[in-house]
């Protein structure tokens, strides 16, 4: 509950300044490749920090699995899309109304 609403407030915040604006599509491609590079760092640790076993993880779960890492990547394609259109009603929306209308759906 704290983060949604501290997200909310904090995209209000950063889309009604004044000024030159950031693009949004470049937040969330930013976001997500936090979270790529956190996972990648998860999988290091859970293979011992051992570069050759989290290669062969790497090598096994995702390049030798095209078809299930395809299957994986349209989910994260289409939250993707919605994180860009959060930013889109953040900027066109009060936060209060806003929060109102994400959290009825």
């Amino acid at each position: 509950m704290v983060q949604n609403a501290a997200q909310t407030l904090v995209m209000r915040y950063v889309r009604i300044q004044p000024g030159d604006m950031f693009v949004s599509t470049t937040a969330v491609v930013m976001s997500e490749l936090i979270k790529c590079l956190t996972c990648l760092a998860i999988i290091f640790y859970e293979e011992g920090f051992s570069v050759v076993r989290w290669w062969r993880h790497l090598l096994e779960n995702i390049f030798q699995q095209p078809l299930d890492c395809l299957k994986i990547s349209v989910p994260a394609i289409i939250y993707m899309l919605q994180n860009n259109l959060l930013y889109v009603a953040a900027s066109n929306l009060e936060a209060a109304t806003y929060q109102v209308r994400l959290t009825s759906r």
